[in-house]
């Protein structure tokens, strides 16, 4: 089953992030982005992601991509 988590972005601290919600459908996941600090990464219900820290692939922000070089 494929799940949408929201996240948020802590704009002081890029490398911190908030849990928002958990959606079974991407429509609902993108209509609680207010704003680009928020971000959608699909993810599969039962499945291991990884045990090592990694980019998350597919994961996107729906009002823009955020920059923090």
């Amino acid at each position: 089953m494929g799940l949408y988590v929201v996240g948020q972005i802590n704009p002081d601290n890029h490398l911190e992030w908030e849990l928002q919600g958990v959606f079974d459908d991407v429509v609902k996941a993108e209509a609680i982005c207010i704003d680009d600090n928020y971000f959608i990464g699909p993810i599969e219900l039962n499945q291991v992601i990884s045990v090592a820290t990694t980019d998350w692939i597919n994961a996107y922000y729906p009002k823009g991509e955020l920059n923090y070089e």
